[in-house]
């Protein structure tokens, strides 16, 4: 009788005990998230129900949106059947607050007693007297989780030390290298520095650079030459998973140094160079410290120096202005600051 007994208490616990799975198992998360990762979100949203497990008919099907920002929501499937669906038109801007906030809608999807603990935990804090006549207020459930998920309007303009602010803004140090055709008579590499302030969807670059010195034949003799020049540029970003890409527009200001070899009389110049400039660049991976930047790009030469020989008697012999038109490409190491 007494291994009839537990026969039949294990037959009873084992199909409950079937019915939960593991919450990483249930939720799928689309490759490439950085912020909004799984074992981010199982982690999260087990601590809003206080378990780490879901019926095993539920599963999450979260959708990233664009920069797993804008557009993020998820799905609920009970079996095939969907039984929850939830978008979002903009989370907040820092990671651990989006997470908190998705991770909460999704708690509150799977169990509906979370939003009442919650009302509960707050309802049971000092409240203060209501003012005589105003009826108790009785938020809706919908508008706590979507409170949860959208950051409240601004009250007014920030202050400089907010650190919300600051958060939105990151400072980034490059150091590359390229090849550049049309900056000198002939194509030469070029090294740059720069440093960038970028928010949500712009950047805004400053860069300092020189050509390497290089010679090329003029007249009878030869001509050695080197461009250095600073340029900003105005960039629109948009993210594609660990990929930003960039779209920048900016002048360059530089100065041509010209020193003339085996003539008579062999001379050295400096000349400015004015441009606009235009250029494509892709940077990865966008959230690390360190990331590769590559960058293609073109300029229209708004002011060109014009190289002359001088015979003895004052008469120009030979003429030369750089290109109208010019082309570059540039591999950049860029470093976080902020």
């Amino acid at each position: 009788m007494r291994v009839l007994v537990i026969f039949a208490v294990l037959f009873w616990v084992a199909p409950a005990v079937a019915q939960t799975r593991p919450l990483d198992a249930a939720l799928s998360v689309p490759e490439g998230a950085t912020c909004l990762t799984r074992a981010a979100l199982v982690e999260h949203t087990a601590s809003w129900l206080g378990s780490g497990t879901v019926d095993v008919r539920q599963t999450i099907l979260i959708e990233l949106g664009r920069g797993e920002r804008v557009g993020v929501g998820f799905v609920l499937l009970d079996g095939e059947q969907v039984a929850s669906r939830r978008r979002f038109a903009r989370l907040p801007e820092a990671c651990a607050d989006r997470r908190a906030a998705l991770s909460l809608a999704l708690a509150i999807a799977l169990d509906a007693s979370v939003l009442e603990r919650l009302m509960g935990t707050a309802d049971a804090g000092p409240t203060p007297p209501a003012e005589p006549g105003e009826p108790p207020r009785h938020r809706d459930p919908e508008q706590v989780a979507s409170e949860a998920a959208e950051p409240e309007p601004d009250a007014g303009p920030p202050s400089a030390a907010s650190p919300e602010r600051a958060a939105e803004i990151h400072l980034r140090a490059g150091l590359g290298a390229g090849l550049g055709v049309g900056l000198l008579p002939q194509s030469s590499p070029w090294g740059e520095f720069s440093f960038a302030l970028s928010g949500a969807g712009w950047t805004l670059r400053a860069l300092a650079g020189a050509t390497w010195r290089a010679a090329s034949p003029l007249a009878h003799a030869r001509v050695v030459t080197q461009l250095a020049a600073g340029a900003v540029e105005v960039c629109v970003d948009r993210d594609l998973a660990r990929l930003q890409l960039s779209g920048c527009l900016g002048p360059r200001l530089g100065r041509l140094f010209a020193q003339g070899r085996d003539f008579a009389d062999s001379r050295s110049t400096e000349l400015w160079w004015l441009a606009l400039g235009a250029g494509l660049h892709a940077r990865y991976p966008r959230d690390s410290v360190v990331s590769l930047r590559l960058g293609i790009g073109g300029h229209l030469a708004l002011l060109r120096p014009v190289l002359r020989v001088v015979d003895t008697e004052g008469h120009v012999t030979e003429r030369r202005t750089l290109a109208r038109v010019g082309l570059s490409s540039v591999l950049v190491v860029v470093v976080a600051l902020r």
